[in-house]
Parts: structure tokens; sequence; C-alpha cells
């Protein structure tokens, strides 16, 4: 398992309706981002509390937009619903390791002095390591939290809907 850039990073493209003319853009952005991009290029309301990711229209006109750590992880084995490694990207360091085992398979690039991703940094920055690990704690936990309140939601849902039916 391994998430170099060649695996992770891909062109993004949109163009049709609200798209003016082509232009190439170097940012990094989230594979969240294009759902709220769609609705805002669309002139659909914004439905920030109900879909992840943001809008990234005004990064395409040529704006500037703070740039938010994405999230990667490896593909599952179809024996597994989860893949094997997990970690966060920034567009100067790329942080990954097992996802069942913090202190298993650590890997810190700088993407800025070494963007063909040979060298394992993470024992020369621990600091560094010890950040982006704060920073994938810290989506992980927002992704459990969520999750936890559809669980919550859902379930409430079908315990009423037992209860209608009088098995609870």
């Amino acid at each position: 398992d391994y998430l170099y850039d060649e695996a992770v990073r891909i062109p993004l493209l949109f163009c049709g309706y609200g798209i003016e003319k082509p232009k190439i853009v170097n940012d990094q952005v989230r594979q969240i981002d294009v759902l709220p991009t769609i609705l805002d290029l669309i002139g659909l309301p914004s439905m920030e509390n109900n879909v992840d990711g943001r809008s990234i229209v005004s990064l395409i006109n040529g704006e500037k937009l703070e740039e938010l750590p994405a999230c990667i992880e490896t593909v599952p084995s179809l024996k597994k619903k989860l893949g094997n490694i997990i970690g966060i990207r920034t567009s100067k360091y790329k942080y990954y390791r097992s996802r069942f085992n913090p202190h298993k398979d650590l890997i810190l690039f700088d993407l800025e002095n070494d963007p063909l991703e040979k060298i394992n940094i993470v024992n020369l920055k621990l600091d560094t390591t010890e950040k982006m690990e704060e920073l994938l704690n810290k989506y992980r936990k927002i992704t459990q939290d969520k999750k936890s309140d559809v669980i919550d939601e859902d379930s409430n849902k079908i315990r009423e809907e037992l209860k209608k039916l009088g098995y609870v």
C-alpha cells in the first residue's frame, strides 16, 4: 500500500455552464469540494450544513483560497471495509501511516524539496510529523462525529417506527 502523488493527485476539470475560459489551477483542492463547487456554479443554494467540502469557484476565478489539508487513504481490498493506510496531504507535506497502528509504517515527504517522494523524513522532522498526526486525528474525529450523528439520527427514526408498529 502506498499513497504517492501519482496515485492520489489527479486532474480535476470543470467545463461548461459558469466556466468562462479554461484555466489551470495548481492549488490543492479536495474531492469533497466537487459537489459544493458544482452547486455554486449552477446557482443552487448553498448546502453548507449538509455537504462536506466547500466551493472552489473563487479559486477558479483567480482569487486566493485558504488551503485545507486533504485526507488520503488506500482503497480497501474486497475482503475489508477500510484501506490499510491513511494520511493527510498539504501542498508542503504528505504524511501517512497504518490505519490500525499509528506507530507503524510512518511516512513523511517534503513535497517542495522532494516532489518525487524519495526521502522519508519522518525521523528528521519529528515536530512536523507530530503536527501532521494531529491534523489527521482532527479530521478523523470530525468524520467519526458526523457518522455518529447520522447513526444516532437514523437509530432514533428506526426506534420510533418500530414503536409505532408495537415492536418496542
